[in-house]
């Protein structure tokens, strides 16, 4: 008898196409289905090639209610709805090394499809607004929470045509900044606080002077304090203020 070798999915991002052809699937449903009962607000940062766009693929046939997918996964011993709610799914790879108006078009063109499903507002002219009336026409027609999935989300930020975006961290008399992000026209200096309060972490970034290097840059400076709660392993608050010349 022979044992038909099982093929990894080298290249395959799409959570149906795995399953349906028998790529090898590393079961972490279970995962997933704690991911989508934890908060209402997901925001995943990792490194390239992590998963990322497997796991909003499985989100997507998750949330659209494809149960058959997941027969025999572990997800099958915790779910019991199997709702079919409307699912957005936005994928940005595409809006790479576009100037800004190339951006907006390339956002139309992904929102396009759902506008044919929910349809759409002549009166609704910018992308953020097809967005929003899109999600509001999802959920009218449908009667349940719609699932925004974006992927990519940082394709166009990352260079405009023109400039690129740059991240990273800085040091300074002070210490040494969390996050710091250069753009063509502002700049942002980050400080995390885990288990504390955004106004303590807005107050270290100016005890300790992360913002003063920039002073004379001639860009914007603004100063975003973030707080974590350690127990929910959420942001707990935020706040942000432009550093005065």
């Amino acid at each position: 008898m022979v044992t038909r070798r099982r093929r990894y999915p080298v290249g395959i991002q799409t959570f149906s196409e795995i399953i349906e052809k028998g790529y090898v699937y590393v079961d972490k449903t279970d995962l997933v289905w704690q991911l989508a009962d934890y908060a209402k607000y997901i925001f995943l940062t990792r490194p390239r090639r992590f998963g990322k766009s497997l796991l909003s693929s499985t989100l997507h046939s998750y949330f659209a209610g494809e149960r058959d997918l997941f027969e025999g996964l572990k997800i099958m011993e915790l779910e019991q709805e199997w709702k079919h709610y409307p699912v957005l799914h936005f994928d940005l790879s595409d809006a790479k090394h576009m100037p800004a108006e190339e951006v907006r078009k390339d956002l139309g063109r992904i929102i396009k499809p759902y506008e044919n499903i929910y349809g759409n507002d002549p009166d609704e002219t910018s992308p953020g607004m097809r967005m929003a009336g899109l999600v509001n026409r999802a959920y009218e027609q449908t009667g349940e929470q719609v699932v925004v999935i974006i992927d990519e989300y940082d394709a166009p930020l990352l260079d405009d045509g023109r400039v690129v975006t740059e991240f990273g961290k800085a040091k300074c008399a002070g210490g040494r900044t969390d996050i710091m992000v250069w753009m063509p026209d502002t700049i942002y200096v980050f400080e995390l606080k885990a288990g504390g309060t955004a106004e303590e972490a807005l107050k270290q970034i100016d005890d300790k002077g992360y913002a003063i290097p920039y002073a004379s840059d001639g860009r914007k400076i603004v100063k975003v304090s973030v707080a974590f709660n350690t127990i929910t392993q959420t942001i707990e608050s935020w706040q942000s203020d432009i550093q005065k010349s």
